[in-house]
């Protein structure tokens, strides 16, 4: 599974880097994939 963040959606509330951070972490301005590949 391809994963990314669409930058113009994204409010940088870090939910994403909460849930899942092995995959997300948050930037200065959104949240950041460290990986885009990741098993489905």
């Amino acid at each position: 599974m391809k994963v990314r963040i669409d930058k113009d959606l994204c409010t940088a509330c870090g939910l994403c880097a909460d849930t899942c951070p092995e995959v997300f972490e948050m930037g200065e301005d959104s949240a950041v994939v460290k990986t885009e590949n990741v098993p489905a």
